[in-house]
């Protein structure tokens, strides 16, 4: 399982970080900075697996942090997380460094998956089309004792390729991790470009295969509502003129227009400053480590030691399954009921 898991996850990058590039053959453009509190509703549909649906909320403006869940009900896979970004220049690339976590869960197993996320270098700023790289190191780590270690490189100056990861996929029963440890039963290595295609090694038979290519696996078509029919805190519905503006070459109004949600945004910030209102996401709810699961609370222990980048705890989506009849948890969380696909009609709406 950990080893499709570890597929899962190189293709997940893959579709975020290259697919539009690599289809539109435009360069990265510069993203739009979320608004307190703005969605993001998607869903894809597979005739085998049938509908994946996934939501993101701005859980945070200063800093930016977005929170997210996805779920598979055919499937029976489900899973929450957050992430942020901290950047800086160096030369003529952009490193951008990601905090956060994901928790994937299966309902049909008691196990689950904590992952880590890899950093980001926007290459090519000054010229040419600007495209990421990723570097660092990642994890996942199962709440049975496998490890997926993931090492991702970025091209050297003078020689060498892009997009390059290699890793090896092992069980330790250690509750911190440590580095190339002889406790390790080492089960799969794996390497090749995350863009194209990598391949896994059984370590113990020496039998070699695909752990995902990108052109044998052909992404599923997004679908998401018309902006008309899209609650007023939806993304292309904040951002319609903007993007409308920006479409036709017309700048001056896109700047215009991108102004008027900034003034939107300080004047509610005032009026909840003057009011006392604490504003609180719609979707997720911060649990810290101490608090969470046990289970969970011991995979992220291991990794912390590996990463501290993600964190002490975690978002989640109020209505995830796993946290259906816990004590303690309110009404609304604890319901299961509300789905991703049900939050299209349920996201509470907002004047900006």
């Amino acid at each position: 399982r950990i080893k499709l898991v570890a597929r899962w996850f190189v293709s997940t990058l893959y579709g975020s970080y290259n697919k539009r590039v690599a289809e539109s053959n435009s360069g990265e453009k510069k993203p739009f900075n979320p608004i307190l509190g703005e969605q993001f509703l998607a869903s894809w549909d597979d005739a085998e697996y049938g509908r994946t649906s996934f939501v993101c909320e701005q859980v945070s403006h200063h800093p930016p942090v977005s929170a997210i869940y996805f779920e598979n009900a055919q499937a029976g896979i489900y899973g929450s997380g957050h992430f942020s970004q901290k950047s800086k220049f160096k030369g003529t690339t952009m490193k951008v460094v990601q905090e956060g976590r994901v928790t994937l869960r299966m309902k049909n197993s008691d196990e689950f998956y904590c992952l880590s996320l890899p950093d980001l270098n926007i290459c090519s700023i000054l010229s040419g089309k600007p495209f990421l790289e990723m570097s660092s190191t990642t994890f996942i780590r199962s709440s049975k004792g496998y490890t997926a270690e993931f090492h991702w490189y970025t091209k050297p100056w003078l020689y060498g390729e892009y997009h390059k990861f290699d890793g090896k996929i092992f069980k330790d029963a250690a509750t911190t991790f440590v580095q190339d440890s002889l406790a390790q039963e080492q089960l799969f290595m794996f390497k090749g470009k995350w863009v194209a295609e990598s391949r896994v090694t059984d370590v113990a038979t020496g039998e070699d295969s695909v752990l995902f290519d990108v052109q044998a696996q052909p992404a599923a078509d997004i679908i998401i509502k018309p902006v008309d029919e899209q609650s007023e805190l939806e993304s292309r519905r904040v951002w319609q003129k903007v993007s409308e503006a920006l479409a036709s070459g017309n700048y001056d109004v896109a700047s215009r227009e991108k102004t008027v949600i900034e003034e939107a945004q300080r004047a509610l910030r005032k009026t909840r400053a003057e009011t006392g209102e604490q504003w609180k996401p719609s979707m997720f709810s911060w649990v810290d480590d101490a608090s969470d699961e046990d289970a969970v609370k011991a995979c992220y222990t291991y990794l912390y030691s590996a990463k501290e980048s993600i964190g002490t705890g975690s978002w989640v989506y109020n209505n995830s399954p796993h946290l259906a009849g816990q004590s303690g948890v309110p009404s609304a969380y604890a319901s299961g009921t509300q789905t991703p696909s049900d939050a299209f009609s349920t996201a509470p709406s907002s004047v900006l």
